[in-house]
């Protein structure tokens, strides 16, 4: 290999790396560039990339996760392989021609994170196009959000296919439950034109349990442009998953501002089943605050839960508590670091901000 190659082995990942950062930093330093980019360029992104990778019927982000533990595996038993002496002559190439393979794939992945989905955390707020005042909230108006949720979703309960005395079901296939989030997305699209666009079908991550493992109930892949989902999650779920990671494909990257664009996306789909799941995952969090602010307030808006909606979030807590261990734990310590890191500086707590999107919402459909 000539000097040059050698050379460019290093200063190629560099140079990658230096512009990724460069990107990033112009994006947090001037967010109407940001805002430009999410509108003219970023779609042209998921018309291509999101295209191409929603032509296939199952999840290239998690094929190529696979491919790169097995290869970064098999590299550490190659160096293992080269301990004994008679081998050792061939443990510094093969060390330094895996690490330059690692540099290389990190730096490539890190550059299309940064166009692919890092810009898009300095853009303009979805509440900017909704026009959603957010403000202080009382817990008087708290307790009636959450009793308006809990009757909402006593009455749409029975709608939903599910077995006697057990959690309700999804009711249809994974694809269409797919197809259906697309539509559902779209249709939103038709009131705020910022999600109006090209959506590519969410994917079921093939081992979803591993989702289950790590606390996910979905993934947005940038190198792919992706959205998967974990489909061995309580059913009531699946459909808001979707539609949370799909309003990434809009740019919209905050967890809390995509968690309300899946709840109005759900609440105004024509199936029950993701009006439930829209209004459950939207119930939990408002509970969970209404809780912290008055525990008397809070008692009374469970006792409105019918048996069926008791028994989902009864199902959903036993659930994701089996999966309770250290993968959980380092999972939400990355999550929560790594959100903090992209412009939202309350990390995994971003996720409960949802409950002043609602309250919002809540005052305005009442003329509060």
């Amino acid at each position: 290999m000539s000097r040059w190659k050698k050379s460019f082995c290093w200063w190629g990942p560099a140079a990658l790396l230096a512009l990724s950062l460069l990107v990033l930093a112009a994006a947090r330093l001037y967010p109407p560039g940001s805002e430009w980019y999410a509108v003219h360029i970023y779609p042209l992104l998921v018309k291509a990339v999101g295209g191409v990778s929603g032509l296939l019927p199952f999840s290239l982000a998690e094929c190529i996760i696979y491919y790169l533990a097995i290869r970064a595996v098999c590299w550490l038993l190659s160096l293992m392989a080269c301990a004994p002496k008679k081998n050792r002559k061939k443990l510094k190439p093969r060390f330094w021609g895996g690490s330059q393979k690692l540099i290389w794939t990190a730096s490539v992945i890190f550059l299309l994170y940064s166009f692919q989905c890092g810009i898009n955390y300095y853009r303009t707020p979805f509440s900017s196009f909704c026009g959603l005042s957010i403000r202080p909230s009382s817990a008087g108006e708290l307790a009636a959000l959450s009793a308006e949720l809990a009757e909402e979703a006593n009455c749409l309960a029975p709608q939903c296919s599910s077995l006697p005395g057990g959690p309700t079901l999804l009711g249809f296939s994974q694809r269409e439950a797919s197809l259906l989030g697309v539509q559902a997305m779209e249709k939103l699209g038709e009131s705020y034109p910022s999600l109006a666009g090209y959506y590519p079908p969410a994917k079921p991550v093939l081992f979803s349990r591993g989702l289950s493992y790590l606390d996910l109930t979905g993934v947005y892949f940038p190198p792919t442009i992706e959205a998967n989902y974990n489909a061995d999650a309580p059913a009531f779920h699946i459909p808001e998953t979707i539609c949370h990671e799909l309003s990434h494909l809009r740019g919209f990257m905050r967890e809390d501002e995509a968690n309300f664009i899946a709840y109005l996306a759900c609440r105004d789909s024509e199936e029950p089943v993701f009006q439930y799941s829209g209004t459950m995952t939207a119930l939990i969090p408002s509970m969970n605050a209404l809780y912290s602010a008055s525990p008397a307030l809070y008692a009374e808006a469970a006792a409105l839960l019918s048996e069926q909606v008791y028994t989902d979030l009864s199902y959903n807590s036993a659930y994701w508590k089996q999966f309770e261990g250290p993968a959980a734990t380092i999972s939400n310590f990355a999550n929560d670091t790594y959100l903090k890191a992209n412009a939202q500086p309350e990390g995994v707590r971003s996720y409960g901000r949802m409950v002043d999107l609602l309250l919002a919402d809540y005052r305005v459909r009442h003329g509060l």
